[in-house]
């Protein structure tokens, strides 16, 4: 039991040590940064650009009203979010706070007139949830795919249904157009989402002309052609080795759940 509880501690103070902060200091008054800290920032951008920004604390000096202090610093984060907007990734529910002066304040004043940035590497990202005590919500079986997507985690592996292709080939039949419409728009309202699409076939247990593969990447022809990244699309066939039942299946409903295509999230 001792042993468990020190684990769980060891897991715990890792999760927590995960999240990275970098500060950037501000001149008295000021919501803009001098040219040195752009500089400094330019710098940390460019080391940090897999990175993902998950809050931002505004501060200013003792100088000057409350109300006029809260302002400054909320004027001084939101230059910062404007500043790293276009090229790092921000939470879209990431924590804006404005402190003012209402913190402990120390004796050199040019540490008060900052901004606190949090991020988390990209060696992180996959427990994001974790590291911010994010629980998982329980989505229905048959929610809507948006609906599951948007509540999975980085490495959930969700089917995409009515995906039909022709007999032994990687055509997709017209039958399939509204899921193909439907994962395109998803792809569109969720611009930070990232997958691998995997394609899965039945009845044989080797994957001849690599069936699986093409495919997946047939899906991802088609989301590129109306408009979808390419970069946000990856692909990987397996064949029947990740099949639900035992090949040869003994029904058509067995058939049908071995013959499947997977999106497994890579960033969300």
């Amino acid at each position: 039991m001792k042993r468990l509880l020190f684990l769980i501690f060891l897991l715990t103070s890792a999760l927590i040590q995960a999240q990275e902060k970098f500060t950037v200091f501000f001149e008295t008054s000021a919501f803009e940064l001098k040219e040195s800290e752009v500089d400094r920032l330019a710098q940390w951008i460019q080391s940090n650009r897999d990175s993902k920004i998950i809050a931002m604390h505004g501060f200013t000096d003792d100088v000057g009203g409350f109300g006029y202090n809260d302002t400054l610093s909320v004027k001084r984060v939101q230059n910062m979010y404007a500043l790293l907007k276009p090229y790092l990734k921000i939470r879209s529910d990431f924590s804006m706070q404005s402190f003012g002066k209402n913190h402990k304040q120390s004796k050199n004043k040019s540490e008060n007139r900052r901004v606190d940035i949090f991020y988390l590497k990209k060696q992180d990202l996959a427990l994001e949830h974790q590291i911010l005590g994010i629980k998982r919500v329980a989505v229905a079986a048959d929610a809507p795919l948006i609906d599951k997507i948007k509540n999975a985690w980085v490495g959930d592996k969700i089917e995409v249904e009515n995906l039909f292709f022709h007999l032994n080939t990687f055509a997709m039949l017209p039958e399939s157009k509204p899921a193909m419409d439907n994962l395109t728009q998803i792809m569109i309202e969720l611009p930070d989402l990232k997958i691998e699409i995997q394609g899965h076939i039945c009845c044989q247990t080797k994957d001849h002309n690599n069936l699986s593969l093409q495919r997946a990447k047939q899906i991802k022809r088609l989301l590129v052609a109306n408009g979808i990244d390419e970069k946000r699309i990856l692909t990987k066939g397996f064949g029947s080795s990740q099949a639900k039942f035992p090949v040869p299946e003994n029904s058509e409903a067995e058939r049908a759940a071995n013959r499947r295509v997977e999106i497994e999230i890579l960033e969300n």
